[in-house]
């Protein structure tokens, strides 16, 4: 809400179309009135037509800014220091550059050096951020995301009130939760200047993106998975990608890594032994300056069952949609279908169930 005491100046400016035909209406009819009413029967007392005179003025007054449309202008000027917000980036990434020890050391360097380069009088505050942003926060890079665009949407809302005239980010670049960065820099309306923060090469890394295969696998029937690799810095490389339970490696398959962030399928396929559920574990041999090793393996979880499923179909009469089934069901190998029919016609099926029923064919 405006000030009303801080106010600095006024203006007032009529916005009608048709001002001039509405002031003279008003000087017209303020003439009129004058002359109306100098003379009452009866005569009143001088102070009593003057009065009037000033109640009938002040309603064509009221009048007349009805229809003229008034626009009141009310500036106010306050000074504020110019604020510039330093933005640095304290996520894993960072921490797992290969330079993070030496550029860590010199974040505060690397401040001064920005601050003493800014205009004098300026307001600068520092932030650490992640997916939220800290004020003076400790940089250690101890957080698992980077949400570069929330964290300038939350800083043009912290700093809504300050004169907010920069930013500036230090970061290595990697957003990987949240708004689209570029537009949030857009929608704070004032320059947004980044400072790049560590190695511009990728870094090398082996990682086990996906396992593709059925949940449910059964005993002595081949059972095929699809492991995907994808892999940055290692061209070339000839490694083995393993298929694991426990300790107990099952079947493994070469691959020659392509890198340069390429994604490669890996069919592999083993015979299930027996059965219960299992856990599988895809793994690739972890490399030296690797990125993380954390990623060279991923488990699945697997059902396996014995060789055929026993399926009852019943019914109470023969009809298509039995047949249909039945149809469908013996198709699959996995499946060993039994049937049983209970009609006034004392059909029966392939197994015996209690009552005066007799076996006579197979749909």
């Amino acid at each position: 809400m405006l000030n009303v005491l801080l106010v600095t100046h006024y203006s007032l400016s009529f916005t009608s179309v048709w001002l001039w035909v509405i002031t003279l209406t008003f000087l017209a009819t303020i003439a009129a009135t004058y002359f109306y009413y100098r003379r009452t029967n009866p005569m009143l007392t001088r102070g009593f037509r003057i009065t009037l005179g000033v109640l009938r003025g002040l309603a064509l007054a009221a009048l007349f800014f009805v229809f003229a449309e008034p626009l009141l202008i009310m500036e106010n000027s306050e000074s504020k220091p110019a604020t510039v917000a330093i933005l640095v980036d304290n996520s894993t990434s960072m921490a797992r550059n290969r330079h993070s020890s030496e550029q860590f050391a010199q974040i505060e360097n690397i401040i001064t050096g920005i601050e003493s380069r800014l205009p004098a009088g300026s307001e600068i505050i520092r932030y650490a951020f992640a997916d939220t942003l800290t004020r003076d926060g400790v940089i250690d890079g101890s957080f698992p995301v980077t949400a570069i665009g929330n964290v300038l949407n939350a800083l043009d809302k912290e700093l809504a009130e300050a004169n907010l005239q920069g930013v500036i980010l230090l970061s290595d670049g990697v957003s990987n939760f949240g708004a689209n960065p570029v537009t949030e820099s857009r929608s704070l309306g004032v320059p947004v200047t980044t400072l790049g923060f560590g190695d511009p090469n990728p870094l090398a890394d082996i990682k086990i993106s996906q396992i593709n295969c059925n949940p449910i696998g059964f005993v002595g029937k081949d059972f095929p998975m699809e492991v995907i690799i994808e892999s940055r810095g290692f061209e070339n490389l000839r490694l083995p990608i393993r298929i694991r339970q426990g300790e107990r490696v099952l079947v493994q398959e070469d691959i020659d890594l392509e890198g340069q962030g390429r994604q490669q399928k890996v069919a592999l396929s083993f015979l299930p032994a027996k059965e219960g559920d299992i856990v599988l574990e895809a793994s690739a041999p972890v490399q030296s300056n690797e990125e993380s090793e954390k990623n060279n393996s991923k488990q699945v979880s697997v059902k396996i069952r014995a060789s055929q499923i026993r399926i009852l179909l019943a019914t109470s009469s023969l009809n298509w949609d039995f047949k249909f089934f039945n149809r469908a069901l013996a198709a699959k190998q996995d499946f060993k279908i039994d049937q049983y029919i209970n009609s006034p016609q004392r059909i029966n099926g392939t197994i015996p169930f209690p009552g005066k029923c007799r076996c006579a064919r197979r749909l």
